[in-house]
């Protein structure tokens, strides 16, 4: 077999449920990987068990690197390095890649430009009327509430080998979230990059509930918070509710600060309202469940970030530098 060219690597922790969908998505690509590099961290369902059998029918395709224990960028790490490929393609568990995704995604950097990161798209996708509205929140990120898409996710990225070994590779210290957002900063300083909407990616989410899209916001926040990243936004965010707090509690003793501290926390649960109302949302959906979410998000940003404040610098230096 020739050189490979292309690895497609990927970390996997209990993704029984959509890992045949994941595998068959690879399958079907136009382009396929000439390496498959997974890092199982000690699943307890059927994932190895799913990866066992398409391993064995795909002979010589797949490697599978089992370290239990490992957190994410830890695992993406492993895998890369087993790579013998320079083109590094990433997704993750819960994803499928829409046919073209694998070509779509490496026409970039197949010649010898300067770009050295290509972002894909990811299109959330939820199944309650819940998870549907959360898959709303995480389209905000682009600036287009009715797409349901986000960019700079490792659900969805290409880069060089070389550019991940020029910034030491995925922030191993980051133990919870946020560790791509670092790794793709720190990338955008060595390298160009680029962003290729046809190179989509369907994530199932799974946030169907209220205390599931708190979790979620709190562990990617403290993750944030960690490495320092989006300050001002989350500083923002949190004086907001501070200062919503800081009414309703005064109201107690002056009645009159009733209406504006019930008008402020209206505003910040409400804020998404009219672009879901413009984009063709419900009347439930817009005045109901969309403000629910959005409440339960923010409150999980604004712990996980202050959480993260206070844990910052042991874990970072605790860590050690990152292994390249």
């Amino acid at each position: 077999m020739n050189k490979p060219g292309i690895a497609l690597i990927m970390t996997l922790l209990n993704e029984e449920n959509g890992l045949p969908g994941l595998l068959r998505s690879i399958d079907s690509q136009t382009l396929q990987p000439d390496e498959i590099i997974i890092c199982e961290t000690g699943s307890t369902d059927n994932t190895m068990p799913i990866l066992r059998r398409w391993q064995a029918s795909h002979p010589g395709r797949m490697k599978i690197i089992e370290m239990e224990g490992l957190n994410i960028a830890e695992g993406r790490n492993q895998a890369i390095r087993a790579s013998a490929a320079p083109v590094i393609c990433v997704t993750d568990g819960g994803c499928v890649m829409q046919e073209n995704w694998l070509q779509e995604i490496t026409a970039p950097l197949a010649t010898g430009g300067s770009v050295g990161i290509v972002y894909g798209e990811t299109v959330a996708v939820g199944k309650s009327r819940v998870g549907q509205q959360f898959s709303f929140l995480y389209a905000m990120k682009t600036g287009d509430a009715g797409a349901a898409v986000s960019v700079h996710s490792s659900r969805s990225v290409a880069f060089r080998k070389s550019a991940w070994e020029a910034v030491g590779g995925y922030p191993e210290w980051m133990i919870l979230a946020g560790e791509d957002t670092y790794f793709f900063n720190q990338v955008e300083k060595v390298a160009e990059s680029c962003s290729i909407p046809a190179a989509r990616v369907y994530w199932s989410h799974g946030e169907e509930s209220l205390v599931k899209i708190f979790q979620r916001h709190r562990r990617n926040s403290k993750g944030d918070s960690e490495a320092n990243l989006h300050a001002s936004r989350y500083l923002t965010l949190i004086g907001a509710y501070a200062a919503a707090a800081a009414a309703l509690l005064l109201s107690f003793f002056r009645r009159g600060l009733i209406p504006p501290a019930l008008l402020l926390t209206i505003v910040l649960c409400f804020r998404h309202t009219p672009v879901a109302m413009k984009k063709g949302a419900n009347l439930l959906d817009a005045v109901a469940v969309l403000p629910a979410i959005t409440l339960f998000r923010d409150l999980g940003m604004v712990n996980g970030y202050l959480a993260g404040l206070r844990s910052r610098a042991p874990k970072r230096y605790s860590a050690g530098s990152v292994e390249t």
